[in-house]
């Protein structure tokens, strides 16, 4: 069994400029809606400037009438979006460098010191601006990363029915993970005489999942959803296990003490090389997702 933990960051080691700005403003949502600090670092390392001076028989001439002091006094721009992309979802930017190494490195040590917070906004205006979010702590020589803002954009209507399944594949063909909804998943594979499976066993916590209603009692309906991957995205099988709650003030006590643990046995279909597990709030639809490569449990399966 293996548990597979979120990765609070993700290196860009280079990103060409990006002209469009939907696209990065698309990126930095969906980094931001994974809870995802972005470093960067520019590969092209520590840049020089062209003085302008052409080999002319041996001697430097500048091209143009302009002062060289003026040539020299230019700093190279660094790349904006790899800056945006790092200030807007709390990581760093390294550039005009030549060390790389260190950026990579610095995000594995500010992964290891991270908190969480949240708060609700009261300001009731949902029209998709930018509202700034500024974080401070009152220890001195601390220096704070945290997401610089956020879009204060609606809730989502909840996705019909009919359209549900188009709306979770396409959260399995994503490579970031989504982490509105927290999971844990274990999995072991087993091989007997009719072919190898999946064991899965998924640890949540439904709290944010359940309301209140009369008489203390909570309810809600979620579903899990178990999806194997083949090569190029191609979709091999969705195992789909529904849940209704409605748990009394007792069982929802042992609930938010413990969790709540859904297992499955799923058949492990040849060519399959990713597993997502998909929950899905139903009423709100928010996700969260975990993705496990299968490269070595289909290895381990074949073996037995």
């Amino acid at each position: 069994m293996q548990d597979l933990p979120e990765k609070p960051g993700i290196n860009f080691p280079n990103l060409p400029p990006v002209r469009d700005r939907d696209d990065v403003e698309r990126l930095i949502r969906l980094m931001n809606d994974a809870g995802i600090a972005v470093y960067t670092v520019d590969s092209r390392g520590l840049e020089t400037v062209d003085l302008g001076f052409r080999n002319t028989g041996g001697i430097g001439i500048p091209v143009d009438s302009g002062p060289v002091t003026g040539l020299i006094n230019r700093t190279p721009e660094p790349n904006e979006t790899l800056l945006e992309l790092a200030s807007r979802t709390g990581g760093r930017a390294f550039y005009n460098r030549n060390d790389l190494e260190t950026g990579i490195r610095r995000a594995e040590d500010d992964a290891r010191f991270t908190y969480n917070l949240a708060y609700a906004p009261d300001h009731n205006r949902w029209k998709g601006e930018w509202r700034k979010i500024q974080v401070n702590v009152n220890r001195p020589k601390v220096t704070v990363l945290a997401r610089g803002g956020y879009f204060a954009l609606p809730d989502p209507r909840p996705v019909p029915p009919k359209n549900r399944f188009e709306f979770l594949s396409q959260i399995a063909a994503s490579p970031i993970e989504s982490s509105q909804l927290p999971l844990t998943v274990h999995i072991a594979t087993t091989s007997g005489a009719k072919g190898s499976r999946i064991d899965a066993k998924v640890h949540l916590n439904p709290q944010s999942m359940l309301t209140d209603v009369d008489n203390g009692h909570r309810k809600g309906s979620f579903e899990v959803m178990f999806m194997q991957i083949g090569e190029k995205n191609k979709l091999l099988d969705a195992t789909q296990k529904d849940v209704e709650a409605d748990l009394d003030p007792k069982e929802y006590a042992a609930v938010s003490q413990r969790g709540w643990e859904l297992t499955a046995q799923l058949d492990f279909k040849s060519g399959a090389t990713l597993l997502c597990v998909i929950l899905h709030d139903k009423s709100s639809d928010a996700v969260g997702s975990v993705r496990i490569p299968l490269a070595r449990y289909s290895a381990a399966a074949t073996m037995h």
